[in-house]
């Protein structure tokens, strides 16, 4: 009963400032305020999508609003923000992890009368597995002051402004047709290199994405990396079609993905790469063949003790030791 009642307090404190802008002062004495819009506010499950958190200058001075420090993660999600999804039964929805290590800061400008944004892509915080009302509360701490290009130190900031605010999201059964024109929309974005839709697709687990991928990465090598998660031969190709690149990194990102593809037959094509001429694609093959626990994998690991790159060799001896392989 206890828990229910400090539930229905979080629950009311979290609707008092729903949706609903604040006004701040900066400590040099200029007004903004901050607002949260959501892309939608009603999805179909497996639907991505992003939340503006709009920092919108009501000063008669352009403004400066602090920018990174805390992106450098598998998503480029900017840890500093405090993000929790909560359920129907007000239990938070467990955050995919990750590890940041910091990021390149500055100062972003939010000229007089208009906006900077931060946008925040919803399955970077949370992974919504079912239908249903969510509530979502985002607590950043900001650091605004008089945008002056010649005053851009970081030596003597001022203090962090404490902003707390909640919007709500009702997801709902997915609809065939109305998906596909979801992922028609990002999909073409995606080929435009537009930074919303690369952001977006990786979290589309429907195979009516992957020709867009498979066109994005013609230019965009890294988004391969997306393709892994389909056991569909149309992926597959698309991730094989760089294999032979001459950008040594965009192999790198061949030889990582066919390392995690659920494809059967990935693993026949990365160990072709056993050979490539960049050693940290040889070490990728190098640990897919320890972890992997397959009849043939120690023979070739043997093979591969003479590689010319001495974190190689050790690898590969690390390998067979733990399988208890004597080594001359």
């Amino acid at each position: 009963m206890k828990n229910c009642f400090l539930c229905l307090i979080l629950f009311l404190c979290l609707l008092v400032s729903m949706s609903k802008a604040e006004v701040f002062t900066s400590a040099d004495g200029y007004k903004f305020d901050v607002n949260l819009k959501p892309q939608k506010t009603s999805i179909m499950l497996g639907e991505p999508v992003f939340i503006d958190f709009e920092v919108k200058n009501l000063s008669d001075v352009d403004l400066g609003v602090l920018w990174g420090g805390d992106y450098r993660n598998e998503f480029g999600r900017p840890d500093s923000f405090d993000v929790k999804v909560y359920d129907a039964d007000f239990k938070i929805v467990p955050k995919p992890e990750t590890n940041t290590f910091g990021g390149l800061s500055t100062f972003q400008k939010s000229p007089v009368g208009q906006s900077y944004n931060f946008r925040l892509y919803l399955p970077h915080w949370a992974t919504i597995e079912k239908t249903g009302d969510y509530q979502i509360q985002i607590i950043k701490g900001l650091v605004v002051k008089k945008y002056d290009l010649k005053n851009m130190r970081f030596d003597n900031l001022p203090d962090e402004i404490p902003v707390k605010l909640a919007t709500k999201i009702n997801v709902i059964t997915p609809d065939f047709e109305k998906m596909g024109e979801v992922i028609d929309t990002i999909g073409k974005d995606l080929i435009k290199g537009d930074d919303t839709a690369q952001r977006l697709a990786p979290f589309i687990y429907d195979e009516r994405i992957i020709k867009y991928l498979a066109q994005a990465i013609e230019k965009n090598y890294w988004l391969m990396r997306h393709l892994a998660k389909f056991n569909n031969d149309a992926a597959l190709n698309a991730i094989v079609s760089r294999i032979d690149d001459d950008d040594q990194e965009a192999r790198r990102n061949v030889s990582i993905t066919l390392a995690s593809s659920l494809h059967p037959k990935a693993a026949n094509f990365l160990l072709q790469m056993r050979n490539d001429k960049f050693y940290a694609i040889r070490l990728d093959v190098i640990h897919y063949l320890g972890k992997t626990q397959k009849a043939n994998t120690t023979q070739i690991l043997k093979e591969m003790m003479n590689d010319e790159n001495e974190s190689n060799r050790n690898e590969v001896k690390r390998y067979l030791k733990e399988r208890g392989e004597k080594l001359k």
